[in-house]
């Protein structure tokens, strides 16, 4: 199956395949006559053309690159769990040929769908059922579109410090276990104003931020038994587990040691929400039940012999029955939580206190109030308190949020500052089946979160849409903030929206 192109090109998904590969050797891959995407996950990979040496160029995790066909290449992965590679391949046919420049090197460029299609497109191939491999299809031509705006030449001067920037903090994000040097980082961004526009993205200077990245990721590692304080250290990019000792005893006001044991305690969490609160803390449940579990009376003893058999150290919940939580207090020591009537922080704060990590929270909050800082500055130089009417983008509806809906209201209004308009204060949250039954309502500008992996295409659809149903000759604001789940009152998800808010109004060419 094959859709053409207007230039009269065919692109024709073939298949995406995935290699383990052992860590820190090259591996080649033979030519084929077919085009080829290659992406790694979760590591940063080194890929060159075998022709050519010079060729070689290196791509951080969840970035592609783009291999012609008729070209073999070697790789090589850095080292990390169960290093894996993507290969996805496509043919070109027709009278045209692949608009894609001649390149003395692989192609690389980033496209952050690509982590949710992954695992659709590795069970589809030429051999699927139509509607799958369509939607493949559409897969294949977003991507090449992607690599084809990627591949145009721009200079340092073209691209801005703002997106070297935004480029510098992705880079932190993805390599904080290798060696960065932020002078020379600076330096190499020809501008004297580099720090000070990293701290109006970030809310923090490249150091804090660099510091603050490789700390928090040296959580999950500490709160593994299997790994050792050295090793983690390591693992995040300091080789003298001594100073960083020291500097998360600074900023957490525990040593590590204490961490790892405090972290390694086993817990339940029985409220869904509270998952991402311990994510935060660097934490991983022992168990986590689905929505509504404790009223399927019917599964009831199948769900308390799972939480059983998981053997708690503690059992986190929202408000139970007298005889359940009965029962649940016979297993590990219950905290119930009517998580509906009061702040996330004071809760997440609560957690840090019980857990015996009051300082990890302390800490995650100020790093936290400074990015939401640091939003408010940018929301006010954007929107100049302009209304905003908050939509979900759902599957199947729209979601209408109002400012009685505390989970939504007490960040986005209160804390960042956006402006409600009229109607959300009559409303707790209203669904729509319809875009049309949404923009019925009196408010011109919205702000959309997409509470699923919905395409890029799909949100343009919508943006014109709306445009189209609140035509009056004025501009409207339509900005989208991806989730790509519903969203959850918790403290993972109120980073999640703020880092996505700074990163869209930064995407923002020109302020309203």
């Amino acid at each position: 199956m094959e859709i053409a192109t207007g230039s009269g090109l065919a692109l024709q998904y073939v298949h995406t395949r995935e290699l383990a590969l052992p860590p820190d050797e090259e591996h080649r891959e033979p030519a084929e006559p077919l085009h080829r995407f290659v992406m790694s996950p979760q590591q940063s990979m080194r890929i060159r053309f075998e022709r050519d040496r010079a060729s070689d160029t290196t791509a951080n995790a969840g970035e592609l690159v783009y291999i012609p066909a008729g070209e073999s290449f070697v790789m090589k992965l850095s080292g990390g769990m169960e290093p894996k590679t993507a290969l996805l391949s496509f043919r070109a046919n027709g009278d045209g040929e692949l608009p894609l420049p001649a390149s003395a090197r692989p192609i690389v460029f980033r496209m952050p769908q690509i982590r949710h299609w992954l695992a659709e497109l590795l069970c589809i191939d030429e051999g699927s059922e139509a509607a799958d491999y369509y939607r493949a299809q559409a897969h294949l031509y977003a991507i090449v579109s992607t690599c084809l705006r990627a591949s145009k030449p721009e200079s340092k001067q073209e691209l801005g410090l703002a997106e070297f920037v935004l480029h510098a903090r992705r880079r932190m994000q993805e390599q904080f276990d290798l060696s960065l040097e932020i002078e020379a980082l600076a330096k190499s961004s020809g501008s004297s104003r580099f720090y000070r526009v990293f701290r109006e993205h970030t809310g923090l200077s490249p150091h804090q931020f660099l510091t603050a990245t490789r700390l928090r990721a040296s959580l999950k590692l500490l709160a593994d038994p299997g790994v050792t304080v050295t090793e983690a250290a390591h693992s995040v990019g300091y080789s003298d587990e001594f100073y960083f000792s020291r500097l998360f005893k600074k900023r957490s006001g525990m040593a590590p040691t204490e961490y790892a044991v405090k972290a390694r305690a086993r817990v339940a969490a029985l409220c869904g929400v509270f998952s991402g609160d311990l994510e935060a803390l660097g934490m991983t449940p022992c168990i986590s039940l689905k929505r509504g579990w404790d009223l399927d009376a019917k599964r009831r003893e199948s769900y308390l012999r799972e939480i059983r058999l998981a053997n708690p150290d503690y059992i986190l919940a929202g408000p139970l029955s007298e005889s359940l939580e009965a029962e649940l207090s016979s297993i590990a020591p219950v905290h119930t939580y009517n998580w509906h009537q009061y702040s996330w922080k004071k809760r997440f704060a609560q957690f840090g206190e019980l857990l015996g990590l009051p300082g990890i929270a302390e800490r995650w909050l100020a790093d936290f109030e400074s990015k939401s800082a640091n939003a408010r500055r940018l929301i006010r130089m954007n929107f100049n308190d302009v209304p905003l009417l908050i939509v979900g983008v759902r599957e199947g509806n729209f979601r209408i949020y109002g400012s009685q809906v505390r989970k939504l209201a007490d960040l986005l209004y209160d804390e960042l500052g956006l402006q409600a308009p009229p109607i959300a204060a009559d409303i707790g949250f209203m669904d729509a089946a319809s875009l049309r039954e949404a923009a019925s309502l009196d408010n011109e500008h919205v702000l959309f979160l997409v509470e699923y992996p919905a395409s890029e295409r799909y949100c343009r659809q919508i943006e014109e849409e709306w445009r189209r149903l609140k035509a009056d000759g004025k501009p409207k604001i339509c900005l989208f903030i991806r989730l790509d789940e519903p969203f959850n009152y918790n403290a993972a998800m109120h980073e999640a929206l703020v880092d996505q808010i700074v990163y869209r109004l930064h995407a923002i060419r020109e302020p309203v």
